[in-house]
């Protein structure tokens, strides 16, 4: 079974992000690099639902507000 888990994450800045595949890389407040899927319709939502894989788990990752430091 699948577990998820809830982070507040942050963008990277311009120089410390990666284009991979059709998202981006990402990093929380605990080291955990992840990576981002972005749609047009999170966009409008002003949420932002990343990946990750860490210990053969997948976590969810969701920004509270949409805010952009690059």
């Amino acid at each position: 079974m699948i577990k998820k888990t809830h982070f507040t994450v942050r963008l990277l800045r311009k120089n410390e992000i990666d284009s991979f595949a059709e998202g981006r890389f990402y990093k929380i407040n605990k080291g955990i690099t992840v990576i981002g899927v972005l749609s047009q319709k999170i966009k409008t939502q002003s949420r932002l639902c990343l990946f990750a894989r860490k210990r053969s788990e997948m976590l969810s990752f969701k920004w509270r507000h949409f805010k952009q430091d690059i």
